[in-house]
């Protein structure tokens, strides 16, 4: 039989049983890296994370809302703008960069 160190790596082939802490028989690596090949697959599944997506606005909504409202928007979404922009230049700011 061959035996396999875990800790090490190092093979032996032995006809006799082998004890010890780090060694187990080679079939059993196998089987066990099989094992933990599937559950490394599982934990990267359960870890998908999506990418959060930039609100579309539309025009007409933007039309409604206040100055600071738009230059929330703006700085929320990290959109430069100049402080003493006009609600329009505001609006095109948020529309070039989100739609």
């Amino acid at each position: 039989m061959i035996y396999v160190n875990t800790k090490t790596g190092a093979e032996i082939d032995c006809s006799s049983l082998i004890y010890g802490e780090n060694w187990i028989r080679k079939d059993q690596v196998e089987e066990k890296t099989v094992e933990k090949k599937e559950e490394v697959v599982e934990e990267v599944v359960d870890e998908v994370i999506e990418e959060p997506k930039s609100k579309s606005y539309y025009k007409k909504d933007l039309e409604e809302m206040t100055n600071a409202d738009l230059k929330d928007i703006l700085d929320e979404n990290m959109i430069d703008y100049k402080k003493d922009d006009t609600k329009a230049v505001l609006i095109k700011h948020i529309l070039d960069a989100l739609s």
